[in-house]
């Protein structure tokens, strides 16, 4: 990998010398009368130097606008050659073909500057600058030039012939077509200069040298090609390299010059950064062996770069971490210094510690918190429960605090207090419920009620209990209901001889049915109806009913409530 080093630049420096070599190849053919046409092996190195350059353009610019446009520029050089050996070798000077391809040189002539200029825009930048869109708008004129040049039989405005000419190569004068694409060309030739000396001033003018000797050299060519004078001295150049031949490496040698003295962003010389620059890394061959590596840092030994490979190594001390991953041809191993990383991961762990602390006394806060509130929504619940029950205690009270002495009395007041502590536990479950959730399950109120019932029961009172499952209850009618069963048995107690209790559907409305048999009237419906609307909040004007009867010692409560929906 390290023999590689330099060698974009060596291959530059061997396509120079045997282009060199072939000019003064051709000259000695020249002295010596040869045509130069002829000389097919001098086309062939020519064209496969051009070729060279194109494979490097690929190779080496990452820009992709660049690339494309130095690439278009070689194989337009490429094609400017090779119609140039055909026209003088294998076509008729006199014919129409010979003739078109004449035109066909201004295709190179006028695009190959233009695309260099295009290039041109990217130098002394990144490689994510992106030049103005609006550049592109050159090559309208371009194309239009080019086209007008191939159809000049047509207009002859880029050159016109004179009549019965015996040799158009040398009896024509030049059209307003001619000019134009040499303004073209002048013009992308002095921006691309412009643009290079303003780099150049702006970055480093002394980057300017190379550039400005391959300039020098066109300009003696040039003065050259345009002397009426061709002696000996003036006009060895030409016979070195005729126009298209030095045109072509001109501006090879230009843009290359430019690529060597860094002013145009490429992907070559990595190896000499990586050399002078400070990172700790390197590359070596498939044996391990450092073969790349950066200036100020010694290499580590192959066995630990090895062992990197399979997993990160701690050398110096611990405090440097040596890792490495395979490429092509061997492998990229690079040290991290994990001196920091250590003490911030300690100061991290101190202060996840911390933070555990914290949050430990936070969730127990939170913790305290829930349990006070808990306790509060407990104790708020305990009080209103107490309210409610608060009658039916004091009678438990009341009864267990005056027992009669007689048996058949105490266990009358004994069964008494069972029907009591019955209703109390039933209506706290009720209660709790109705804290918690909005509605309740007609199964609760069956149980409820039987509950109830057979400790009624228990003094001789035959009941039956027909509730019906599965219906989804306000809390406040079902402790309702509930508590008007528990105030009938309280005063229809002790002369009660039955009851019956049915709760079902019936023509869309809950009917809630109570018949008790007793010697005597036992509720005022009427005081009734309002205390169960006022205590429980209820419009008894829309769809609340309840109904007394009365025949035969025995009183029929209904109470009905109209269903919305389905639920009540």
């Amino acid at each position: 990998m390290a023999n590689r080093l330099y060698s974009e630049h060596r291959r530059v420096v061997f396509s120079a010398l045997l282009v060199l070599v072939c000019g003064f190849i051709n000259s000695l053919l020249r002295f010596g009368d040869y045509n130069y046409g002829h000389n097919t092996i001098i086309m062939t190195i020519y064209i496969s130097v051009l070729f060279q350059w194109m494979f490097s353009i690929r190779r080496r610019f990452i820009q992709r606008d660049i690339r494309n446009n130095l690439l278009a520029a070689a194989a337009l050089m490429i094609i400017w050659l090779a119609q140039r050996y055909i026209k003088y070798i294998f076509v008729n000077p006199d014919s129409f073909l010979n003739r078109h391809l004449w035109y066909l040189y201004y295709l190179p002539c006028v695009m190959v500057p233009l695309l260099m200029f295009m290039s041109a825009l990217y130098i002394g930048k990144s490689n994510e600058y992106k030049p103005d869109s609006r550049w592109k708008i050159c090559y309208i004129p371009a194309v239009i030039v080019v086209l007008g040049i191939m159809t000049n039989d047509i207009h002859q405005l880029a050159f016109k012939f004179k009549p019965g000419m015996v040799d158009w190569n040398e009896d024509y004068s030049r059209g307003i077509l001619y000019y134009f694409a040499l303004a073209i060309v002048i013009c992308s030739i002095l921006g691309i200069l412009i643009i290079v000396i303003r780099t150049g001033m702006v970055m480093d003018f002394s980057r300017l040298w190379l550039p400005c000797v391959i300039v020098a050299s066109g300009i003696i060519y040039i003065l050259n090609y345009s002397s009426s004078n061709y002696s000996e001295y003036k006009a060895f150049i030409q016979k070195m390299y005729e126009f298209p031949e030095f045109s072509c490496f001109f501006l090879v040698a230009f843009f290359e010059s430019l690529v060597f003295t860094h002013l145009l962003p490429s992907n070559s010389g990595h190896e000499t950064f990586f050399m002078i620059s400070s990172l700790r890394a390197g590359l070596t061959d498939e044996d391990y062996n450092v073969k790349l590596k950066g200036r100020d840092w010694e290499a580590p030994k192959a066995s630990k770069i090895k062992r990197a490979c399979e997993w990160p190594v701690y050398i110096e001390e611990n405090k440097t971490l040596l890792k490495c991953q395979p490429v092509s041809g061997g492998y990229f191993y690079w040290m991290e210094d994990v001196e920091e990383l250590i003490r911030l991961n300690e100061k991290l762990s101190e202060t996840g510690d911390y933070l555990e602390e914290e949050r430990v006394m936070l969730d127990e806060a939170v913790r305290l918190d829930e349990s006070r509130k808990s306790t509060e929504e407990q104790n708020r619940l305990y009080d209103w429960m107490n309210k409610r029950l608060q009658p039916q205690l004091n009678y438990i009270s009341d009864i267990l605090a005056n027992l009669p002495s007689k048996e058949a009395d105490f266990e009358k007041s004994m069964k008494y207090a069972g029907i009591l502590g019955a209703y109390i536990k039933r209506k706290s479950n009720l209660l709790l419920l109705s804290g918690t959730e909005q509605r309740i399950n007609s199964s609760e109120l069956r149980i409820s009620v039987e509950e109830l019932l057979s400790y009624v029961g228990l003094n001789g009172v035959t009941f039956l209990a027909d509730i019906k499952d599965g219906i989804m209850l306000d809390s406040s009618l079902t402790l309702m209901m509930f508590e008007l069963l528990e105030d009938i048995i309280e005063k229809a107690m002790p002369g009660l001889s039955a009851i019956m209790v049915t709760f079902n559907i019936n023509d869309n409305k809950l009917l809630f049915y109570i018949e008790a048999a007793a010697p005597t009237n036992i509720l005022d419906i009427e005081n009734e109806r309002r205390n169960l609307c006022d205590k429980y909040a209820i419009d008894c004007s829309k769809g609340f009913d309840i109904k007394l009867t009365y025949e035969d010692e025995c009183e029929y409560i209904s109470l009905s409530v109209s269903m919305t929906g389905g639920d009540i």
